[in-house]
């Protein structure tokens, strides 16, 4: 996909972390009125998902990240990924910056433009109304939604337990977003990122989900970075990039067998069987 908007990443050279803090907010607030919050398309065929994985979690200078896009099926039609440094330091509160960088070089190896991205991460449910799916919907100008499965800001009362319902999540009496129960168990927090506005974003997400509490899209993209967060994941992921996901049970094997100690890892076939799955569309 072409970058239409470039975002410039906040100076990292001989910045301090308190400046380069106060500067990577007032891009957010500055970026955040160039948003378009308006209905978006509720039943979209293409769907996008995106995640970035570390090899020492969110600290690690060591990323990968994954962008799928699936049919309403849930078959894999596309997948790119971007392996490499993130181009910004770990910081609390500001890692759609860190994301963002990692993410932005795997779209633009898209060939396939989705109807919708899904991000796990913020929309505009954000302490600045900017977070990582805005940044990726602004720079592509692309229809985004944020799927988060951990709240980070704003107000609301707990959805009920029934799957599909859900409950505003609100700031200052305004409307950022939404407590959805997309399956039984906790709620993930939707809100718009881009080309959608919070009631539209909710009902894509109430249209696209799966058996489980994470959307099916995002699952995909999930498990893969996961899998491949590891160290020997990531030698044999960079030895034959293509063809990953489609075939995660044998790829998963060939991690096997390029173990020295021969030892087997039954997290990793648990990992490969469930990206497998995700992919066909069945639950994990």
């Amino acid at each position: 996909m072409k970058l239409v908007r470039p975002i410039p990443l906040p100076s990292v050279a001989n910045a301090a972390k308190r400046d380069m803090r106060a500067q990577s907010k007032e891009l957010q607030r500055q970026l955040a009125k160039e948003l378009r919050l308006q209905p978006g398309n509720t039943q979209p065929q293409l769907i996008g998902a995106c995640d970035v994985g570390y090899q020492d979690g969110g600290y690690g200078d060591r990323a990968f990240a994954v962008v799928v896009v699936v049919d309403r099926d849930n078959n894999v039609l596309e997948q790119v990924t971007w392996v490499g440094k993130p181009p910004m330091p770990y910081m609390p509160g500001l890692f759609a910056w860190r994301e963002a960088g990692c993410l932005i070089p795997a779209l633009e190896k898209l060939t396939i433009r989705p109807d919708v991205l899904l991000c796990d991460a913020q929309g505009t449910a954000h302490p600045r109304g900017f977070g990582l799916a805005c940044h990726i919907g602004l720079a592509f100008d692309l229809p985004t939604i944020g799927v988060a499965k951990n709240w980070l800001f704003g107000d609301f009362a707990p959805p009920g337990p029934e799957p599909g319902v859900a409950t505003p999540l609100t700031h200052a009496g305004n409307v950022i977003g939404h407590a959805f129960r997309s399956a039984k168990g906790a709620p993930v927090f939707v809100s718009p990122g881009h080309h959608y506005d919070c009631e539209s974003a909710l009902d894509t997400v109430r249209d696209l989900r799966g058996p489980t509490r994470v959307l099916p899209a995002i699952r995909v993209a999930d498990l893969l970075t996961g899998v491949l967060s590891r160290p020997k994941s990531s030698a044999i992921f960079e030895r034959g990039e293509g063809d990953v996901l489609a075939s995660g049970v044998r790829w998963t094997k060939a991690m096997r067998a390029s173990s020295s100690s021969g030892e087997r890892s039954e997290r990793t076939d648990v990992a490969g069987e469930c990206i497998a799955k995700a992919a066909a569309g069945k639950s994990a």
